[in-house]
């Protein structure tokens, strides 16, 4: 791709060719008004699970120093999505798993990892539909709690028709 557009709500890859430019990827992010954050732990009170999904990538959750945390969405009401992104403060988790729920109380493994770097990561999760998402971080990579800046769920939208334009 020569460019990556996003207006908040949706973003699309350009690739340029002669001729011709084509949308490949359009997105739509998931942030229904009313949608929450909870999790297990936080550092203090500076750093509240409700700062990972706030859309400001200068604000983040940051949980205690120990393994097995875990934060979730409540999206209010059943969502569709398949993609999340996740963006890693420097303290991550090298395992974690994503997990759906109907009721924040079962919960179902739709992704697991042990080899986590960190940075910004793209997680493809297939089609799913859940009132709640949940990032269970098995095991930290440093001795700090895993920080996030940012969670941010997709849904995938049908490509775009290829724009034509003429010189």
């Amino acid at each position: 791709p020569e460019a990556w557009i996003s207006n908040g709500n949706f973003r699309a890859t350009i690739y340029n060719r002669p001729m011709a430019i084509w949308a490949m990827e359009r997105a739509y992010a998931m942030r229904p008004a009313g949608c929450t954050a909870v999790a297990s732990t936080f550092e203090n009170t500076n750093y509240p699970a409700a700062l990972a999904i706030d859309g400001n990538l200068a604000t983040r959750w940051s949980s205690a120093a120990m393994d097995d945390q875990w934060i979730f969405i409540d999206f209010v009401v059943p969502m569709r999505f398949d993609t999340l992104e996740l963006t890693w403060e420097a303290a991550f988790a090298s395992a974690y798993r994503i997990q759906v729920s109907g009721n924040a109380i079962d919960w179902m493994d739709i992704f697991t990892t042990d080899s986590a770097t960190g940075g910004v990561e793209v997680v493809h999760v297939g089609a799913q539909t859940s009132r709640y998402v949940r990032l269970y971080f098995d095991q930290r990579a440093t001795p700090w709690g895993v920080s996030l800046w940012e969670i941010q769920v997709f849904r995938q939208m049908p490509p775009a028709p290829d724009l034509l334009i003429a010189p």
